[in-house]
């Protein structure tokens, strides 16, 4: 089980995100504006699924009627796809550490976000 709470860092600022719910294979966690939520799930089948899932929402004035407030969301969430056989978690974790370490290396998360392949 994940620590209560998870603390996500955006834009140089720490998050403390609280746990707000818990099932068997799930954990949520959030701010209590709604501004952050966090997600950590797992499925299992024929292929083992882990899931983690970052969430911001907010409210912007709407660009074709400035009186009216506009509710919008982002999200980045990380899959990994597994068999259930095949692959230790050392190997899985190998997998996660280096997508992270690219996404964080130079600019290629800027250039993902802005659309470049």
């Amino acid at each position: 089980m994940y620590a209560d709470p998870q603390t996500v860092t955006v834009n140089a600022v720490d998050q403390s995100l609280v746990r707000t719910g818990m099932a068997i294979d799930a954990g949520r966690f959030g701010k209590s504006d709604g501004s952050y939520t966090f997600a950590i799930s797992h499925s299992s089948g024929r292929r083992n699924q882990h899931r983690a899932r970052l969430d911001s929402n907010k409210i912007i004035v709407d660009p074709y009627a400035s009186e009216r407030n506009l509710p919008v969301s982002a999200s980045v969430y990380v899959v990994l796809d597994v068999p259930t056989v095949g692959f230790t978690v050392g190997e899985q974790e190998d997998l996660l550490v280096a997508l992270a370490d690219w996404l964080k290396a130079s600019s290629h998360a800027a250039q993902l976000a802005a659309s470049e392949s």
